[in-house]
């Protein structure tokens, strides 16, 4: 036991070891949240898809994850090998990859145990890492094999804070801590407070007399790792922090959705769709209880200062999660608060054992419903897979279009199959190595333009099929509209070249070209894995022409979306197609061509192209595309 310093309070000078029955936290995590009818869904065909391969796991340590490129700036090697592993033990089997969440859940619930015990005693201990650990915003990292990224880091920086502490113990565990904070930071860039929250540590910790010489004595080694993997990150990338491309940070949005999360995260039945609306307010309401006895028992005790730096702390860990704040309708996302949770888990904790299972209690609720809502879509992703794999030997070659892939559950609380559509037909899932495509809107914001196809009537081209539920999928016919001639005049290759010498006007514009037929306007929509986008256009041919013709040009230009609340605001397919070129296996994108007039929602088509054509990008569109990749004729 450390000697006790009077500038220190008492309840600081536990051990850190010695919890009685520590071993039994992470038995009784792993039990809660045990894989129960698991399967893949949404991002885990890319990743799983990416990472069977070692040669490819083994490039994310020297590149973007995934093999992705332009459209994020993630460095976390440590997950990609993750998958690695599991798959040389599981091959495909997604329980072994949810048990590995699971696990890892239950390793950082006893991680944050010995943190608090250190801070305060067995007591604090076990009620923070129950409390934490029985979070339903848990369910996205640990229910979903790719939310591991929160499930896989959170013990690499407790045990990180937890050799902090040691260290600051006088015990010689500063290299340990080093070591632990660089793979942190190749797991998820949320290590990126780890200085600060060893900053916090060792202020709090520390004589008045010592304070301000622990913090530089423990914060300098930590600063020059960070700036090595900043440098790091900017020779791989060209850029120090990265993210998503295009997330703006709005301040009066983020700041109100800043306090929506946390709300949400102290009470779950504050969540519309976890099972608390169809409670009485009153308890609703009591779901703020927990948190609200932890500030008490702190304001009672006159720990005003500790109160203070805890909050300081769980904003200083929410900070690299800013540009997902203001996204409140994106229920999944409370997955981001797995390690801010930890503090929030200690405040609640605080209030002593009847605040942690009065906690516990409210929790119950929301945690059945939202095991049940993973249960259930996990059932229709592998029953919609099955089918899938049964169906696509039967078929004659060529692209398969299939309409009614759910994006998300009914809820919208568990993704489905919003991302990876095109790797469901091959290895390793499935050995058919068929192309496939989502036949929906790739937008369901309002004012999207859609098509009248994968109703009832199939695409001219490929082979249209349709789920009428996930077990039964029947082959659509294809459409009876009249036919017409479409071909490319230029370049149907949109290459780095082609799309600046179009911006520059050093090179003539590609044309779709209808022969034969002359329509007022033209409906024009390109389908990627993940769904399509359509536009409408007015013909660039005279009136005396026979031919119609629309410059490809003015299509990548041209809206897929109209804001019904601001018609200003118009989504370009030029935009949007960003995604597709850097998440899809294939960049030759088909094209459907339809004559007719209209507008948006009333398009009435006259002719159809009796073939889809394909359009090939470049897998550094989503740069061109924003002028952020040099003109390549200089």
């Amino acid at each position: 036991m450390p000697a006790q310093n009077p500038d220190k309070p008492e309840a600081l000078a536990y051990p850190w070891t010695g919890l009685p029955f520590a071993w039994l936290i992470p038995i009784l995590v792993v039990a809660l949240w045990w894989p129960i009818g698991t399967y893949w869904q949404s991002d885990d065909w890319l990743a799983i898809h990416h990472a069977f391969d070692a040669g490819r796991a083994l490039s994310d340590f020297t590149g973007n994850q995934y093999g992705l490129e332009g459209l994020v700036w993630f460095y976390r090697p440590m997950i990609t090998l993750s998958f690695w592993a599991d798959s040389l033990t599981a091959a495909t089997s997604p329980f072994f990859f949810h048990f590995s969440n699971a696990c890892a859940h239950g390793l950082s619930a006893l991680l944050l145990a010995m943190i608090a015990h250190r801070l305060s005693g067995p007591a604090l201990g076990w009620c923070a890492a129950l409390v934490w650990a029985a979070a339903p915003l848990h369910a996205g990292s640990v229910l979903w094999t790719v939310g591991r990224v929160d499930s896989h880091a959170a013990p690499w920086c407790l045990l990180c804070a937890l050799f902090v502490l040691r260290w600051l113990d006088g015990q010689s565990t500063r290299r340990p801590a080093l070591i632990t904070f660089v793979v942190a930071l190749m797991t998820k860039e949320i290590a990126l407070v780890l200085p600060g929250v060893a900053a916090l540590l060792a202020f709090g910790l520390s004589s008045r007399s010592d304070r301000w010489r622990n913090i530089l004595r423990i914060t300098t080694p930590f600063i020059a790792l960070l700036a090595l993997y900043l440098l790091w990150r900017w020779l791989l990338f060209g850029r120090i922090i990265g993210g998503y491309q295009a997330g703006g940070v709005p301040f009066v949005s983020t700041l109100f959705g800043f306090f929506e999360w946390t709300l949400r995260a102290v009470n779950p039945l504050w969540t519309d769709g976890a099972g608390g609306e169809q409670l009485s307010a009153v308890i609703r309401w009591a779901g703020f209880l927990p948190v609200l006895l932890g500030v008490t028992a702190l304001l009672r005790r006159r720990r005003a200062a500790l109160l203070g730096g805890i909050l300081v702390m769980y904003l200083g860990c929410c900070i690299p999660m800013a540009q997902f704040w203001a996204h409140t309708d994106n229920l999944e996302q409370l997955r981001l608060l797995t390690l801010p949770f930890a503090v929030l888990a200690l405040l609640i904790a605080a209030g002593g054992p009847g605040a942690s299972l009065l906690a516990l209690a409210i929790f119950a609720l929301p945690y059945v419903q939202i095991r049940k809502d993973y249960i259930d879509t996990h059932s229709d992703c592998r029953r919609y897979h099955e089918t899938l794999k049964a169906k696509a030997p039967t078929i004659e070659e060529g692209p398969l279009f299939v309409a009614g892939l759910p994006s998300t559950n009914a809820k919208k609380n568990v993704v489905a199959f919003h991302l990876g559509v095109d790797r469901m037909l091959q290895p390793p899932f499935s050995e058919t190595r068929r192309r496939l495509l989502a036949l929906r809107p790739l937008s369901e914001a309002p004012g999207t333009i859609t098509i009248d196809y994968g109703g009832e009537q199939g695409l001219p081209g490929g082979i249209s099929l349709r789920f009428d539920d996930p077990d039964t999928l029947r082959r659509l016919p294809p459409s009876s509209r009249a036919t017409m001639e479409v071909a490319i005049d230029g370049p149907s290759h949109v290459t780095s070249n082609i799309l600046w010498g179009w911006n520059t006007k050093r090179r003539g514009p590609s044309w779709f070209v209808t022969k034969g037929t002359h329509a007022k306007q033209y409906r024009i929509t390109i389908f990627t894995a993940r769904g399509y986008l359509s536009t409408i256009l007015t013909n660039e041919a005279g009136a005396d022409k026979t031919d119609g013709r629309v410059s490809v040009e003015a299509w990548l230009r041209a809206p897929y979306r109209i804001d019904p609340r601001d018609p200003a605001r118009q989504d370009a397919i030029l935009m949007a197609l960003g995604q597709a070129t850097t998440l899809d296996l294939e960049t030759r994108f088909p094209v459907l061509v339809e004559a007719g007039e209209g507008g948006p929602a009333d398009f009435r088509t006259s002719k159809v192209a009796r073939n889809l054509i394909e359009l090939e990008f470049d897998r550094d569109f989503q740069e061109l595309s924003e002028g952020r990749v040099p003109d390549p004729e200089k």
